[in-house]
């Protein structure tokens, strides 16, 4: 090579950002690599990315295992990466519940991680601060209030991690602080039914899977009751006809509104909410006949569901004893002690109702929060420490709340956001996202699984363990903590002989591991919680109407509000969109010359909303059927609505919905019908098999059971009938 070519050559390499001499080097490491064999990049620490991993190649994806931080109920997922940044969010099919389903709001966390509402830096008296600013003021909160003998109080909603726990056990031991844990959208109820019923507040581990006829009363287990991932993977399998009728379930659903899972219902009636506890009773009474229960029995109420129907509910699931199961979404915990009794006829405990090995995605305390807000309006709590959570939000009394945390001294709040909650506070954590840290979750007894980063924090962000670890006096990274936490407590009780490094790489690899947990000691049923429990019902006022609030698929209580993903997500049955509406029956909207878009304004007491109507068949005559979530002041631009707000010149606007909250407790509403109106944003604007504008019915979709399908000649199922929505036309000769 001439001087002339060298110097044309290192010219290029210049311009190319790229020595061709490091270039051979690096070539030449990767090729000894491969030789000496395979090894996966470093999982325990995070590198930046302008620092390659060995053996990654730019725009190649990987991916690796955690878990989902949308909710409680804790799925595992698989996270796509590409050039050191998450970029897809997947089920993972080695989790023993998800198994391989992740929801739309899982899905939609890998947005929340980009998003720019995020807290930058902690926050102390509202401004940007470093660190040990932010723990010197906390640190004085706390020290101020047990110096004078004021209340400790760390509240959170559920959080199904066990490193989590022994965090907060080890902040509340220091301080002598008590921890203090509620559910925007809980299953509180169902724990004091179980502590009334099996002197245990647990929440049973419900296997659908064991079911042969099941019946749910307003719980929308497909859509968003408890763990709706694992629930819709167990009730799927046991619906296909493959192997014939007899191992299909059947399913029947009494609800206020339709749902996602009373929309695939084999049987569904409609029922206001006031009803359940009659209905729940009536269908007792007929099993007790039909099982030769002996027992107590509640007194009976009024309930409008038809005998015929209540009879055909109590012979399937007589038919099915041993494994049959009865749910219910109520808040009342009346009604799930009713439903406990269903379940015990039926012999579902230890089959399809495990109360032995529970579990833990919802461990909200029955009024813990009204507790709290009392102790607080009393002046008693001195420093308030508030984790991942917003009272000030997303609870019927969240104004109450609100006061009460003026008189707090010292409020706290470890949030990924400033929130309704963390603008009350004195002091602002900033907490990272799922996909920056380091965790773990125990959703059911014996199912473990790990929370692993796979991006620096982008912001000055610490996990809120970190955070409770260091002001109780024991700091140690979320890593160095988890690590320990399950070398102590998990390793122990896992029985594949392997060493901890071994268990633990393999852990991170699969994502979820199963031990043998410890089973609770045998509950039996008490029946002497039935005595007293009446069915009866006060009458509803005169022109008054029942409020069915309920968590929707797309927002659930509301914290993935500034979520644009979500915001745009069709509502599975309204096709509603960028807010939430007040569905009403035909029925009633005819009776209230309604139609959709008229505003409307729901009143109890000193509390009302304005909300647009929406007609919905299938709704229950009297009742109001509302979306939580939305209505947020304290979100961001996305939860504001204010993309539609700008591009729909409306009448009258209703910027990110209305918060319905306020009224999720009211047992009866009035309705004003408002001379104003909302444009709906519907992906579908027609729902029936009536010609838009024209009157005339085509039958689109035709209707048979399964078993008289099956039954039709395979060549022509369906007789008579055009190919499509329009008659065929032919077409004779060449054209």
């Amino acid at each position: 090579m001439t001087e002339e070519e060298r110097l044309e050559f290192e010219k290029q390499d210049a311009a190319d950002g790229l020595n061709r001499r490091d270039f051979l080097k690096v070539m030449g490491g990767s090729f000894a690599a491969l030789a000496a064999g395979c090894a996966r990049p470093p999982v325990d620490k995070i590198i930046p990315y302008s620092e390659q991993a060995e053996g990654a190649v730019p725009g190649l994806a990987r991916w690796y295992a955690s878990t989902c931080g949308g909710c409680a109920a804790a799925c595992g997922t698989l996270v796509k990466s590409r050039d050191g940044r998450p970029i897809k969010m997947e089920g993972n099919p080695d989790h023993p519940l998800s198994r391989g389903g992740l929801c739309a709001r899982g899905q939609a966390t890998i947005l929340d991680l980009y998003d720019s509402e995020r807290l930058k830096a902690p926050l102390v008296g509202g401004v940007p601060a470093d660190w040990p600013a932010l723990d010197a003021v906390v640190r004085k909160g706390l020290a101020d209030a047990r110096r004078r003998g004021k209340k400790i109080r760390l509240l959170s909603q559920t959080v199904p991690s066990p490193s989590f726990d022994a965090a907060a056990a080890v902040f509340c031991a220091h301080y002598g602080a008590e921890r203090v844990v509620y559910d925007s959208v809980g299953a509180a109820a169902i724990l004091e039914a179980h502590r009334r019923t099996h002197g245990r507040a647990v929440l049973p581990h419900y296997r659908f899977e064991a079911a042969r006829a099941i019946v749910s009363f307003d719980a929308d287990f497909l859509g968003t009751w408890i763990s709706p991932v694992e629930f819709t993977k167990s009730w799927a399998g046991k619906r296909k006809p493959d192997d014939g009728f007899e191992g299909m379930s059947w399913h029947a659903q009494f609800e206020a509104r339709l749902s996602t899972t009373g929309a695939a219902a084999d049987l569904r009636m409609r029922m206001r909410p006031s009803e359940e506890l009659a209905t729940v009773v009536a269908l007792g009474r007929l099993l007790a006949k039909r099982l030769s229960w002996s027992g107590p029995m509640p007194a009976a109420g009024k309930t409008s569901v038809p005998a015929d129907v209540l009879r055909q509910t109590a012979d399937s699931l007589a038919a099915a004893h041993g494994a049959a199961l009865a749910i219910s979404g109520s808040s009342d915990p009346a009604v799930q002690t009713a439903v406990n009794w269903l379940n015990e006829m039926l012999g579902a405990y230890g089959r399809t109702v495990d109360v032995s090995l529970p579990s833990f995605q919802r461990r909200g305390e029955a009024g813990a929060l009204e507790r709290l807000i009392a102790e607080m309006e009393r002046g008693e709590v001195g420093a308030l420490l508030v984790v991942d959570a917003n009272p000030a939000y997303d609870h019927p009394r969240a104004a109450a709340f609100a006061a009460g945390a003026k008189k707090v001294a010292m409020l706290a709040s470890l949030s990924q956001r400033r929130d309704e909650t963390a603008v009350l506070a004195h002091a602002v954590a900033a907490a990272p996202h799922t996909l920056e840290s380091w965790g773990d979750a125990e959703p059911a007894a014996g199912v473990y699984s790990l929370i692993q980063p796979l991006i620096e924090p982008m912001f000055a962000s610490r996990p809120a363990l970190e955070s409770l670890l260091a002001w109780g006096e024991r700091p140690a990274t979320a890593h160095d903590f988890v690590r320990e936490q399950w070398r102590e407590k998990i390793y122990p009780r896992h029985k594949g002989g392997k060493s901890f490094d071994a268990f633990w790489d393999e852990a991170l690899q699969r994502g979820a591991v199963t031990t043998e947990p410890a089973k609770l000691p045998k509950a039996v049923f008490r029946s002497s919680a039935l005595s007293g429990l009446s069915a009866e019902r006060p009458a509803a006022p005169a022109d008054a109407f029942e409020l069915a609030a309920y968590a929707s698929l797309a927002l659930f209580d509301g914290r993935q509000a500034n979520n644009p993903w979500l915001q745009e997500l069709p509502d599975p049955i309204t096709k509603v969109t960028w807010g939430n509406v007040a569905l009403f029956s035909p029925a009633d909207a005819k009776r209230l010359g309604l139609e959709d878009g008229r505003m409307v304004r729901l009143s109890s007491g000193s509390s009302s909303v304005d909300l647009p109507a929406c007609v919905q068949p299938g709704q229950a005559d009297g009742v109001v059927a509302a979306a939580l979530g939305y209505g947020r002041t304290a979100a961001g631009p996305i939860a504001a609505n204010e993309p539609t707000r700008k591009m729909l010149p409306i009448e009258h606007d209703n910027p990110g919905g209305a918060d319905v909250y306020p009224l999720a407790r009211r047992p009866w509403l009035t309705v004003a019908v408002l001379s104003g109106t909302s444009a709906l944003a519907k992906t579908q604007t027609f729902d029936s098999e009536t010609v838009p504008f024209t009157g005339v019915t085509r039958p689109i979709v035709l209707e048979t059971s399964l078993q008289d399908y099956y039954k039709l000649p395979t060549t022509s199922a369906i007789k008579d009938e055009p190919d499509g929505m329009w008659p065929r036309h032919e077409y004779p000769g060449l054209k």
